[in-house]
């Protein structure tokens, strides 16, 4: 484990969205959606939700395929959510 990631909990390399830990950092929504595209070929948006977990503002998806399996992916969206 690098001193980074010791320090603050987050690694650029291993941001993957399947936690709030390993939440993709996005600086809009339509970004949340591209990151969707290339990174979950198969699998689309079923659900959009707003979570605070541990004072911080997560965009949470809900992904589906056409077999019908689920996919959960974490943005954190606290560089531009309540920001006039």
């Amino acid at each position: 484990m690098g001193i980074l990631n010791f320090l603050f909990g987050k690694s650029g390399s291993n941001l993957d969205g399947s936690s709030p830990q390993k939440a993709i950092r996005v600086a809009d929504v339509g970004e949340e959606y591209r990151w969707v595209q290339r990174h979950c070929p198969g699998f689309r948006p079923v659900m959009q939700a707003l979570h605070q977990l541990g004072g911080a503002p997560y965009d949470v998806l809900t992904l589906e395929n056409d077999r019908g399996e689920k996919r959960t992916v974490y943005f954190d969206i606290s560089s531009f959510f309540g920001k006039s």
